[in-house]
């Protein structure tokens, strides 16, 4: 009976997989932006939901076989966060926001916000230790990973990323040619899953920061967004010749349009820092007061 009622639970917590699938399927779609078609509620690049969907039920498969040696190895919120962070991924390039995107540099700013900010943390946070333990016994790829997540890597590579990809010249060959729009968004996804495990690693072979330095990490951090969104904000002309000739929401200037991105950059992208700062220093503070009490006690 036991076991009846553990596969029942299991096959219970499996349900957002199935529920994610049945929207898929059943959603009416529009063409994307990208491929010439006019904008909809939701977009259609195959390959976008092709990778979503195996994506989600590689996790789904794993997380079960892990499930089955451990049944309390993988909590259901690790489930929500990291069904949470495709479905981040999904809004960034299927939604409207990824057709507006190439006719509004604030959207594109929005988009960009959702890939380094949003997805990775959730999917982070939604891994399991044991979804990602195999890999320690690969020891050069181990030694690789451990290289990638370094902390002081993990910034250089994630911020030179960033602003990279802002430089005039690349940001608007990524607007006029999807292959390079594709890869500037791989690359944003995957150096900012190295830029926050120093966060919220799920791996203790690979560990978090401490709070305190964790808390100074994200303080550095931050820094790019307001340099380059005070930047865009307060430059006297317009960078990105790829929207001169756009139609623009509201039909505002290329200048307001950059202004406005530059102030989403700066504004909201830092509150997600500044948030997460806040918490994980209330955690350090109410460790630091539990920690004279656990010794006297002892």
């Amino acid at each position: 009976m036991s076991f009846l009622s553990g596969r029942i639970r299991h096959s219970f917590r499996r349900c957002p997989l199935f529920l994610l699938v049945s929207i898929a399927a059943l959603v009416p779609t529009a063409v994307s932006a990208h491929g010439g078609g006019g904008p909809g509620i939701i977009q259609f690049d195959p390959f976008i939901w092709l990778a979503l969907i195996v994506i989600g039920a590689a996790y789904f498969y794993g997380t079960g076989i892990i499930e089955q040696r451990d049944p309390e190895a993988v909590p259901t919120r690790q489930l929500w966060y990291f069904l949470g962070g495709l479905f981040v991924l999904f809004i960034a390039l299927q939604s409207p926001i990824d057709t507006y995107a190439d006719n509004a540099f604030w959207v594109h700013m929005i988009q960009h916000l959702l890939l380094i900010l949003a997805a990775p943390p959730l999917l982070l946070l939604g891994t399991p230790a044991a979804f990602v333990r195999p890999l320690t016994k690969k020891p050069a790829l181990f030694a690789v990973a451990r290289v990638l997540v370094n902390p002081g890597v993990a910034w250089l590579v994630s911020t030179g990323v960033f602003l990279g990809w802002h430089i005039p010249a690349f940001y608007d060959a990524a607007v006029l040619d999807v292959k390079i729009h594709a890869l500037e968004h791989l690359c944003f996804i995957t150096t900012s899953l190295l830029f926050w495990w120093p966060i919220f690693s799920p791996l203790p072979e690979l560990p978090r920061l401490s709070r305190a330095n964790q808390v100074g990490y994200l303080a550095l951090s931050c820094q790019p967004n307001v340099i380059l969104g005070a930047v865009l904000v307060f430059a006297p002309h317009a960078f990105y010749g790829v929207y001169a000739g756009a139609l623009r929401l509201g039909s505002i200037s290329p200048l307001v349009d950059q202004q406005a991105g530059g102030a989403i950059m700066w504004v909201p992208g830092n509150i997600v820092y500044l948030a997460i700062m806040s918490k994980l220093f209330f955690d350090w503070f109410n460790e630091k007061e539990a920690a004279p009490q656990s010794v006297a006690s002892s």
